[in-house]
Order: structure tokens, then sequence, then C-alpha cells
């Protein structure tokens, strides 16, 4: 694999995650706390924001817990680790959720770098 600018791979990240329609300011850290990042839009704007981001959630977890799939198969502790099935997730949730979708990007703009 050859080696690709950091900051390419950001200004592709950030547009992959405006593609997506999330927040990629979210991603600059991974403690970051969303809610602060959303507080400052209008509340429709806020809301959408975090439906997209729950929507490419539930579509990489669909995609990863299929057994035929070519990614990663969720373990049941990683399922367990992003609150797979609660209604409420806690922080830690969050942060595994935030991380799989944060993975699903930088895998998407290490593809476009590459080709």
């Amino acid at each position: 694999m050859t080696k690709v600018d950091p900051i390419l791979l950001q200004a592709l990240m950030a547009q992959e995650a405006y593609d997506a329609g999330v927040v990629p300011n979210t991603f600059d850290k991974m403690k970051h706390d969303m809610n602060r990042l959303l507080a400052d839009l209008p509340p429709e704007e806020s809301r959408k924001l975090r439906r997209r981001f729950r929507k490419m959630w539930r579509n990489l977890i669909r995609k990863n817990l299929r057994p035929n799939s070519n990614d990663l198969i969720l373990s049941s502790a990683q399922a367990h680790r992003a609150g797979l099935g609660v209604i409420s997730p806690t922080s830690d949730h969050a942060l595994s959720r935030k991380g799989l979708v944060l993975s699903e990007l930088h895998k998407r703009a290490r593809k476009k770098a590459a080709g």
C-alpha cells in the first residue's frame, strides 16, 4: 500500500463525511463530543445530521454482521461494546459507534487517494 499524505487523507475524510452527511469535525478527536458541535446548528439541521450518522452506523453494522461479508465481522463483544440493540446508548457506546464510522470513512478516503 502506498503512503498517503496525512493532510490529503484528512481532507478526503472530511469530504467523505460531507458526502455521507455526517459532521466531519466530530472525528478530529475521538473523545470530542458531537453534541457540543451540533448544539450550534439549528434544531432541524442537527436532527438531520444525527439521523444520517445513525443510518450510516446501522448500515455498517448490518454489512459487518452478514456472514458472507468480505469485511471484518463484528464479534459479540464488539456488538456489545457498540451497544447493538440498546435504546439509550452510553458514552462508551457512542465512542465505539464513532470509531466504526471513522474507520469506514478512513477506508473510503484511502481508496480515493489510491485510485
